[in-house]
């Protein structure tokens, strides 16, 4: 779970655009095709050659249909994997700190922050043609921490996630700061 500092609160969560998990998704209705089209496409005198190599002997569309659905039993896998990456990956920008959780895979997850007054630098990229159409890009968030650089692909209106990063960091550069004076010890 996300542990906040007492004193932070979320003020902006940045998920990946609908788009990236709708690509992926088509990505897997055409690899679900692709066996149908296959055994439609392949002339009958080639199947029944290839099935007479092989020695299969009893129903060969019984034997297509399960193979078929072991495959699409992966994919509907694959589909979840793909979900669960696109779901658990999320950047919250707090008034304090700007935090990137990133699922790797199933069971492995990356988090790294960086606070507001550690930022130097914030850059957006829209490549293509369809970024531009459906407002979605790249951020780079350079920082002067240890982590150097936080990359967020496929973001959801770039623009206006870097103008809110920057007016919190604005405000954070104008806050006054505490100064704690720790006096010498005898």
């Amino acid at each position: 779970m996300l542990e906040l500092e007492p004193t932070e609160e979320i003020l902006y969560t940045a998920r990946a655009h609908w788009f990236v998990f709708f690509s992926r998704v088509l990505m897997i209705l055409a690899l679900a095709c692709v066996p149908l089209l296959l055994y439609v496409l392949v002339p009958g005198e080639v199947r029944t050659i290839l099935t007479g190599q092989v020695a299969i002997e009893g129903n060969v569309a019984a034997l297509f249909v399960f193979v078929y659905f072991l495959w699409l039993l992966m994919l509907w896998i694959l589909l979840a994997i793909f979900w669960t990456d696109y779901y658990l990956d999320v950047w919250y920008i707090t008034n304090e700190r700007v935090i990137s959780v990133d699922q790797l895979g199933l069971f492995n997850r990356h988090i790294t922050s960086t606070r507001l007054e550690m930022i130097q630098d914030v850059s957006v990229e829209v490549p293509g043609f369809l970024q531009t159409l459906l407002h979605f890009g790249t951020i780079r968030l350079a920082t002067a921490g240890p982590e150097k650089s936080f990359v967020f692909r496929g973001v959801g209106r770039p623009h206006v996630l870097k103008g809110f990063l920057m007016s919190e960091h604005r405000k954070v550069q104008e806050k006054p700061q505490e100064v704690r004076v720790v006096p010498p010890q005898m």
